[in-house]
């Protein structure tokens, strides 16, 4: 346009050159000084090449550091550079971070008793104290201990509003008035001496020096201490600082935040990352199995009935139930001697998945269970006096035996390892990064198992439903509902306990005995001093009036019977032989009839007991007699007891029963097999308690079962293990070592291990476990222990060691359990680190401007120096813009800018705040337009 206004008549060319333009500026020598490097072996070999220029050291360069991983080489690389670009000779400790590895281990230990509640404070302190106690013992600082809680207090005495120096009498008021016994706060401490700059010992408090100042060598001491805490805050800080970058060049901006939050406020602080060593190689997964016997018959019991292959495996396992022993023990009134039975386990009638329930030292339901069925078999076999307090001795064994006391042990680690494990599934037997969930659709429960169990739940319920006890029946009904409810708690039914029933009748079979006791050990005494009286009787002179001898005799009579003879009484020695002593033949003869009769009775029955003594008439003796009134109460208030319990636990087993019912129709509606087996195993423990556990059945594809096959017959051949078992190593039981030292730090592995030797103790079945090592490779070695060096670790492994309670049928369907599992890595031979390294990176930044520039004269082609005049311009005039109010302020510029820009016009046309007026310039210009 401007080229056309000018008048030129040739049409100028259209279009733009582009190209690139940028400043150097303020370039100067950075004076560094090289010198030559000596570098010998491979390294002058692969830097001082033939030819090549000699290696220099620059003096200004800050080195290299080797980190472990490329973002630990990035986090030291920002620490480093902060540090070099921030620190000065004044002050050299300015963004330094020392994260040595005793620095890094205290920072740790801190931050854990962080975590565990403690207040920084108080640990700082706690190691000062700590440090003064046991490093110097020489110096015998610890009276200084107490003088530094109460300069520095971590509770106690704190708020200035409230602090107490001084009692009312002008005492200093001791701590223990103020606070327990603490330990000083060491962030005061540290707070303290970064204020005032002393870190020396009284720290520029005079208190500190009262009553007495220390020795060179407890000052140095109590110093050495200070530098120590000083030391390890100042590590905690480097560690939080270290670990915000680590997280803040990984960007991970959210976690640098909260663990500065975290740092800042006291709360929990996170592990740190920053110290944690990266590691590659290749994963073993671990999973131990019990691998069960399929396809088996329901059982006996319900449990075995719902979970045969756990009831058979458990038979295998545990000593036999003929073999394990208690002592009941108890007083036979009847032979008036002790009695004492042998009870086996086998005489109980349960399986051996009952006795994994009952046979709990913890469970205290559990073992009233046990000594519940104890009791009921002897009372059932031996049939004692109800009366009879039993006392059971789970210690004893017969020669040759074992006692319930020692099957404890291996009872609680089976329970530990089959309550506690999860079905194994097909999955299982395959890497974790081969796996998937369609490896464990095929699953399976036989539904007729756990049909079984609640068919049987019903007919317990209709017998319960139906019980009806009665005071008449009450020694029938204890009988009958110790056997419904016997047969309750194998479903596990919390209420079904049924020992109160013995001990309410011993209790009440007892208590009418006592009375009877009472009653009896009242006529032995009357009957005595009738004795007395009669041979004071006898002994009376025979001057003695028949006054004084009636008054004996009557005395005498009162004794022995309820009825006395009424007057006239014939001579006192006619009224002796023909009254007196038929009376007491018959006050005898009762008495031997309720020792005989009532105390060394032979009834089992209460109902009978009470009827017994009512029948033994006392009106013409005692009218006092016994009172049962109560005892036949109770009797009415138990039978109702009886009544309520078995109807709770009807209602109950109703509840179950449809609860499952409802559970094995959505069973029977569902045709996804996982959903099947969750209803059943659902249905299983609402029948038979939340920790019974059930172990469906699983399949598996041809090629893992082949894979599974070959693995397990490379095992049980011995090549898996060659290079373990032959020369030079010969191990004899690898697999054994590896347990041992597996079970050290894995629990349910331990657990293993106390039932392989308690089995082997027991002489009971053999827990032999086999590796399976996948993917199946010929001629491959396990690798859970030693393998050869020259061994190539291609891939993952997954290492499958289980027990097999039948012989593997790869055909067939599978079950089992797994125990346990983890992983750990096998370590690869090369790592990938990282190396931040310093280097004179150039400053230069792009301008990161579109720089549009016209020709200052049109004539044709383009000037260089039109070019470097307008880059140097705009140069000039971006500097200029860039001027802000800061760079003016302690100039004499400051006074008039920024300059203040109002909007005027030359003539007074509109409204405008024209500050020229007030200056009389108008004026001036229409003189100076007058003249």
């Amino acid at each position: 346009m401007r080229y056309g206004r000018d008048g030129n008549d040739v049409v100028a060319k259209k279009g733009l050159y582009l190209g690139a333009f940028g400043w150097l500026e303020d370039v100067k020598p950075e004076n560094k000084k090289f010198s030559s490097v000596d570098l010998t072996g491979d390294l002058d070999l692969e830097f001082n090449k033939p030819g090549d220029p000699p290696l220099m050291r620059d003096n200004t360069n800050g080195g290299y550091i080797h980190a472990p991983s490329l973002n630990h080489a990035v986090t030291a690389a920002v620490l480093r550079n902060g540090y070099i670009s921030n620190a000065e000779p004044g002050n050299p400790q300015t963004l330094s971070v020392n994260l040595s590895s005793d620095r890094v281990r205290l920072a740790l230990s801190i931050l854990e008793g962080i975590r565990g509640g403690q207040s920084l404070g108080a640990l700082l302190g706690y190691q000062f104290e700590r440090g003064l106690h046991d490093r110097h013992n020489e110096a015998e600082v610890d009276q200084f201990i107490f003088r530094m809680r109460k300069a520095f207090p971590l509770r106690a005495n704190r708020l200035l509003t409230t602090k107490v120096e001084k009692d009312e009498d002008g005492n200093e008021v001791s701590i223990e008035a103020i606070e327990a016994r603490n330990v000083l706060d060491g962030v005061r401490l540290v707070e303290h001496i970064k204020k005032t700059g002393v870190k020396t010992f009284p720290f520029g408090i005079a208190k500190l020096n009262q009553p007495n100042a220390p020795t060179v060598a407890q000052a140095a001491a109590i110093n050495a201490e200070v530098d120590r805490v000083l030391d390890v805050h100042d590590a905690v800080a480097d560690l939080a600082l270290a670990e915000g970058v680590h997280q803040a060049v990984q960007g991970n901006y959210d976690r640098v935040a909260s663990t500065l939050d975290t740092y800042s406020k006291g709360n929990f602080p996170p592990e740190p990352d920053v110290v944690r060593t990266p590691r590659s190689g290749f994963t073993l997964t671990h999973r131990v199995g019990l691998n069960l016997e399929a396809g088996l018959a329901p059982g006996a019991t319900p449990r075995a009935k719902a979970e045969p292959a756990v009831n058979k495996w458990l038979g295998s396992i545990l000593p036999p139930a003929a073999d394990v022993f208690c002592k009941v023990e108890y007083f036979d009134p009847i032979a008036n001697a002790a009695a004492a039975h042998d009870v086996s386990l086998q005489d109980l009638q349960l399986q051996p998945i009952d006795l994994l329930y009952i046979v709990h030292s913890e469970s205290l339901q559990a073992m009233d269970e046990l000594s519940d069925r104890i009791v009921r078999h002897i009372i059932a076999t031996f049939d004692p006096r109800p009366d009879a307090v039993m006392k059971i001795s789970y210690l004893f064994k017969p020669a040759g035996k074992i006692s319930i006391f020692e099957l404890m042990p291996l009872a609680e680690s089976l329970r530990s390892i089959l309550l506690r494990s999860r079905p194994l599934r097909a999955s299982d037997i395959t890497l974790q990064t081969e796996s998937g969930q369609e490896q464990d659709t095929s699953v399976f429960v036989d539904k007729q198992r756990i049909v079984l169990v609640k068919d049987g739940m019903k007919t317990l319920q209709t017998n319960l439903a139906a019980f009806n006890a009665t005071a008449a029946t009450v020694d029938a009904s204890i009988t009958a509902i110790t056997d419904l409810l016997s047969e309750a708690g194998k479903y596990a039914i919390p209420q079904s306990g049924w020992g109160f029933a013995f001990s309410w009748k011993q209790a009440a079979f007892a208590g009418v005995l006592k009375k009877v006791d009472e009653l009896l050990n009242r006529w032995v005494g009357r009957l005595a001093d009738y004795d007395a009286l009669i041979a004071q009787y006898t002994a009376l002179l025979p001057a003695a009036t028949d006054l004084e001898k009636f008054d004996i005799l009557q005395r005498a009579e009162s004794l022995i019977t309820a009825a006395p003879t009424p007057q006239p009484l014939p001579a006192p020695d006619t009224f002796k032989t023909t009254v007196l002593d038929p009376q007491r033949i018959s006050f005898v003869s009762r008495l031997d009839d309720f020792k005989l009769t009532i105390l060394k009775t032979s009834t089992r029955s209460l109902t009978s007991l009470i009827a017994s003594v009512k029948a033994l008439s006392v009106t013409q003796f005692d009218l006092t007699g016994i009172d049962l009134e109560d005892n036949e109460k109770a009797i009415d208030v138990f039978a109702a007891d009886l009544n309520s319990r078995a109807q709770s636990v009807a209602a109950d087993l109703d509840k179950r029963i449809k609860s499952a019912e409802k559970l094995i129709d959505d069973h029977d509606n569902s045709t996804k097999p996982a959903e099947r087996v969750q209803f059943l195993d659902t249905a299983a423990k609402t029948l038979l308690g939340d920790d019974f556990r059930i172990v469906p059945e699983f399949g598996m594809s041809s090629e893992q079962a082949d894979e599974w096959d070959k693995s397990l017959v490379a095992s049980q051949s011995g090549e898996l293990l060659k290079y373990l078992t032959d020369p030079p190593n010969e191990v004899d039981f690898p697999v054994d070592d590896w347990l041992y030292g597996v079970s050290r730090v894995r629990e349910k592995m331990r657990h293993w291990e106390k039932c392989v030797m308690l089995s082997e103790a027991f002489k009971s079945g053999e827990l032999r476990l086999v590796p399976v090592q996948l993917p199946f490779k010929p001629n491959d070695r396990w690798l859970a222990l030693e393998y050869p060096a020259n061994y190539t670790l291609d891939g993952d492994r997954l290492l499958f060691t289980a027990a097999y309670a039948a012989p593997f049928q790869k055909l067939q369907r599978q079950c089992g359990l797994l125990i346990d599992e983890w992983n750990e890595v096998i370590p690869g031979k090369d790592e990938t680190t990282g190396i931040a390294f310093h280097y004179d990176r150039p400053n230069a930044e792009p301008p990161q401007t579109m720089l549009l520039v016209t020709p200052a004269n049109m004539d044709g082609p383009w000037q260089w120096q039109d070019l470097v005049d307008a880059i140097n311009e705009t140069l000039e005039m971006a500097k200029k813009r860039a001027v802000e109010p800061v760079h003016v302020d302690q100039t004499a510029y400051a006074r008039f800018l920024p300059s203040t820009v109002m909007a005027v016009t030359l003539y007074q046309i509109s409204i405008a705040a024209n500050l020229a007026v007030n200056n009389n310039i108008y004026h001036f210009i229409e003189q100076g337009n007058n003249g």
